[in-house]
């Protein structure tokens, strides 16, 4: 059983698996695109504008679940930040700390 995107955030990154979020987040793009169409409502539209979201978020994650990433290289996507690296780092800290700005 997956905890959908949401319930990834909290979670210790290195323990994500990044090419199974990005499959979830593209079976809940389909529903969140049909339920918009079926109702036109705020909760159907925020499904579809955070799932729209996340999409954009996955080819980073995608490119930092690479486990060929060392530990020097983390330090200098997160000299990028601002930041000392930090190995206990949660999805939810990367998105607070604006890790989509770095390209």
């Amino acid at each position: 059983a997956t905890t959908g995107p949401m319930g990834y955030r909290s979670q210790p990154f290195q323990a994500l698996k990044p090419e199974e979020m990005d499959k979830e987040v593209q079976a809940h793009l389909k529903t969140a695109f049909k339920l918009a169409k079926k109702r036109e409502d705020d909760v159907a539209l925020r499904f579809k504008d955070d799932t729209v979201k996340w999409k954009g978020y996955m080819p980073t994650f995608l490119a930092l679940g690479n486990q060929a990433l060392k530990s020097r290289h983390w330090e200098q996507i997160f000299a990028k930040l601002g930041r000392a690296y930090d190995k206990d780092m949660t999805l939810d800290n990367l998105i607070q700390w604006d890790i989509f700005r770095i390209k």
